[in-house]
């Protein structure tokens, strides 16, 4: 059975990233399947700590989990169970036995910022809640 890992501080800069990234190189490095999420939204950036091990050129472009709640979110829409598989990539590592699958906060475009997303759909779920009472 698999085992989930959380990295959280309330405050920014205590090396919450860096942690993660390096259990997560050791992890793949025993053989383990690893996924690590990017659940900053506000200012994702986990890539670019493995930018050395991946051409991760377009992953500004790369859907993730800002997308895969706006879908949720968003009724007209057909929901998709495991709509998260599709949105994997894989980080191959020197000397691992096993990848690093990683998934990103969300697009970051100049049209439509991750920022915006997550504003929106925040004021979005709370008109929901107080709608449903």
């Amino acid at each position: 059975m698999g085992r989930i890992i959380t990295f959280y501080s309330y405050k920014g800069g205590v090396g919450r990233t860096m942690a993660l990234a390096n259990v997560a190189v050791l992890l793949s490095q025993w053989g383990r399947r690893t996924l690590i999420v990017d659940w900053d939204l506000e200012a994702p950036g986990l890539e670019i700590l493995f930018t050395k091990y991946a051409s991760l050129d377009n992953i500004d472009e790369q859907e993730g989990i800002i997308d895969i709640l706006s879908a949720a979110s968003a009724s007209s829409t057909k929901k998709r169970k495991n709509i998260w598989r599709d949105l994997i990539v894989e980080i191959k590592l020197d000397q691992s036995k096993m990848p690093v699958h990683f998934l990103t906060a969300g697009k970051r475009d100049e049209r439509s910022t991750l920022r915006k997303s997550v504003i929106s759909m925040c004021r979005t779920f709370i008109w929901k809640k107080k709608a449903a009472n």
